[in-house]
């Protein structure tokens, strides 16, 4: 039995991540800005008001939880507020992009670290749409920015943990038909969900710092 800490498992892929897990007998923290029924139902451990646009929630989350020890963290909460072409860019957009996919996991993670145990998994969940390499269309300038640089501070905590035994990934879900893909998709969030955990199961120091997709395909940075 491991514990789990999942940000925005209220509903979607996060809240499928917290429905498989307790399901198998794990405890999940779940840490969301709103709590949901559904999340609820889980039996999850449930910690809402936690805006990771706020930093001052986010580190009250962090000191809440302090001293219990901690097997997997799922950065999973995200937004995807710009799917503009440069030109049409919405600064602002952008900049709220970078406070949740990566400022707030950045401060969360950090808060966190010290209860994260030998062996530990840190897990970010990503977007194909964060590898420079397959970026073939453009568009969507801001979110694709943050994944990249959501990418680059796993790979950066892998060599910083290595030491520590504590194993760190990237992992794209697929493209899940929820409110921040305006509901676009083919693959259902208990699948996505399915694929993500047996990825974060298989995570070791040996394959630390690697991007996967969800069906264990290798992802180009």
């Amino acid at each position: 039995m491991s514990v789990v800490v999942i940000t925005g498992a209220n509903c979607g892929i996060g809240l499928a991540l917290a429905e498989q897990f307790t399901k198998r007998g794990d405890d999940v923290i779940a840490c969301v800005r709103s709590n949901s029924p559904e999340l609820k139902a889980t039996g999850a451990e449930i910690y809402d008001g936690i805006d990771l646009c706020d930093g001052e929630a986010i580190q009250g989350f962090c000191e809440k939880i302090a001293g219990r020890p901690i097997d997997i963290l799922v950065n999973n909460a995200s937004t995807y507020n710009d799917r503009n072409l440069v030109e049409d860019i919405d600064v602002d957009a952008v900049r709220k992009e970078f406070e949740t996919n990566v400022l707030g996991p950045l401060q969360l993670t950090k808060g966190l670290l010290p209860e994260i145990v030998k062996g530990g998994k840190i897990v970010f969940i990503s977007s194909s749409l964060g590898s420079i390499e397959e970026n073939e269309t453009g568009s969507s300038v801001g979110y694709r920015m943050s994944k990249s640089a959501t990418n680059m501070l796993a790979k950066t905590l892998c060599n910083e943990l290595w030491e520590r035994f504590i194993s760190t990934t990237t992992i794209h879900p697929g493209i899940v038909p929820t409110k921040m893909s305006e509901f676009s998709g083919i693959r259902l969030p208990e699948d996505a969900a399915k694929g993500v955990i047996s990825r974060i199961d298989k995570l070791s120091l040996d394959t630390s710092g690697m991007f996967w997709h969800q069906d264990g395909r290798q992802i180009l940075w």
